[in-house]
């Protein structure tokens, strides 16, 4: 296909998201990465605890936070330029590949809409960061070459949560 998508296999994708998705991908054919909404659920997806209303693409803010996450979008030839997942970053993987994508990618967008449900169990982050401790560290590592490659040098510490803050 034309999009790879990033889900995680114990979470839920609604009926209507690739509509939704593919709906605003055919709206500007330039855009080369869309997310979506989410909301955090119970461990058996009945029962919503709380939404990740998410803003429009903001470098920035997306260095405090990997607020893309998931539902997300990701054209397969900006895929390819970037060279997928890489190793190193467990925890942080997607964190990672987001970075590099928005680097490159022509256009992005956002739909405000929740079309993706993360459940909340023992062994994810939904719950408790106590889950993947390693996961700061390496989402830490992800920002620091990410602001280096982008030629703003920078020292990237941890934060409240799983936040980050940058010293430019």
């Amino acid at each position: 296909g034309d999009f790879i998508g990033l889900i995680d296999h114990d979470d839920i994708v609604l009926p209507n998201a690739l509509f939704e998705l593919v709906k605003k991908l055919n709206e500007d054919r330039d855009i080369d990465l869309v997310y979506s909404d989410e909301a955090i659920t119970d461990e058996t997806g009945t029962r919503r605890l709380s939404a990740h209303l998410k803003p429009d693409y903001a470098p920035d803010t997306l260095r405090g936070s990997n607020f893309i996450c998931h539902l997300t979008l990701i054209r397969k030839t900006l895929m390819d330029a970037i060279g997928g997942l890489r190793l190193g970053f467990d925890g942080a993987q997607d964190y990672d590949l987001v970075l590099r994508a928005t680097e490159q990618a022509r256009k992005i967008a956002h739909v405000s809409k929740v079309l993706y449900l993360w459940r909340m169990h023992a062994g994810s982050t939904a719950m408790s960061l106590d889950a993947k401790p390693y996961a700061l560290e390496a989402g830490r590592r992800a920002i620091a070459e990410h602001i280096a490659r982008i030629g703003q040098p920078g020292v990237v510490e941890t934060g409240l949560g799983c936040s980050y803050r940058v010293h430019y």
